[in-house]
């Protein structure tokens, strides 16, 4: 599976706009200049893992959402039903 900094920068800026956050307000509070940001949420310029995880902290997202799309609520929900399946029939064994 390959990182995609376009589709990252597409859910940084949804995430964003979600928030209420101008990218003026972003760049000034991470330090970057707008057109940095910019290029960021374009996917003009290649993302860094601290910088994703500089976002995630920001908009309170999973690394995992930024990179591939997931969503944290989801896949903890499923993994919970997998684990309460497997306890069920460990249980009926005992």
């Amino acid at each position: 599976m390959s990182i995609d900094d376009k589709k990252i920068g597409q859910r940084m800026r949804a995430r964003r706009i979600e928030l209420g956050f101008s990218v003026t307000r972003v760049a000034t509070e991470l330090n970057f200049t707008v057109e940095h940001y910019r290029m960021l949420e374009n996917g003009a310029r290649k993302q860094t893992l601290a910088t994703i995880a500089t976002f995630s902290e920001l908009y309170h997202v999973s690394i995992d959402y930024l990179i591939y799309g997931r969503s944290n609520n989801a896949e903890i929900h499923e993994a919970l039903e997998i684990v309460i399946n497997m306890l069920t029939s460990i249980k009926g064994n005992i």
